[in-house]
């Protein structure tokens, strides 16, 4: 099952994320939260009582090419203006810090922040599903490219029927693909 979807605008205050770390998320990560948030509502558990210690996450999800490429920027930029200051004389090191700032102020989504690396990071989409609805089983982020969403699926039928699991959230993630 697949969607494609315009760019959206979500009230994500139910997820008590802090607003810092909220702006900086991937839509891979948004996606999931959103996602199993209808998912647990459309079951009736989302406001419901469950044993919360037996309830999993298995999900899919690859780095897509807008997280890769703000990761990719923001670390390769620092390397580079890292190279760069041990290349220049005292005086000069002060331009190169003013130039770095100037870059992150015209480029702020590559900025790399306390907040903005475990927003853009696809591999803790499981744990930020866990930790945003209070799911304390297996939490589990699997990247096996293109039978990453069959692999998460197997994962949590598994987690079903060795009693590891009374519930699971499972299901795939991935923003590579566009309409054109």
């Amino acid at each position: 099952l697949a969607a494609l979807l315009e760019e959206f605008q979500e009230d994500y205050d139910f997820l008590a994320i802090p607003p810092a770390t909220l702006k900086t998320m991937s839509y891979p990560q948004l996606l999931s939260l959103l996602c199993t948030r209808d998912a647990l509502d459309d079951a009736g558990l989302l406001c419901s009582d469950f044993d919360r210690e037996k309830a999993g996450v298995f999900v899919a999800a690859t780095a897509g090419c807008d997280v890769a490429e703000a990761q990719c920027e923001s670390f390769g930029t620092r390397r580079i203006f890292h190279r760069l200051r041990g290349l220049t004389e005292d005086g000069e090191k002060n331009d190169l810090e003013g130039l770095f700032q100037r870059y992150l102020e015209k480029f702020p989504d590559y900025a790399l922040t306390p907040d903005s690396l475990p927003g853009r990071s696809t591999h803790l989409v499981a744990g930020r599903i866990a930790w945003a609805f209070d799911l304390h089983g297996p939490n589990i982020t699997i990247d096996a490219a293109c039978a990453s969403s069959l692999a998460a699926i197997d994962c949590g039928v598994n987690s079903l029927r060795t009693g590891e699991c009374d519930l699971v959230v499972s299901g795939g993630v991935d923003t590579w693909m566009t309409a054109d």
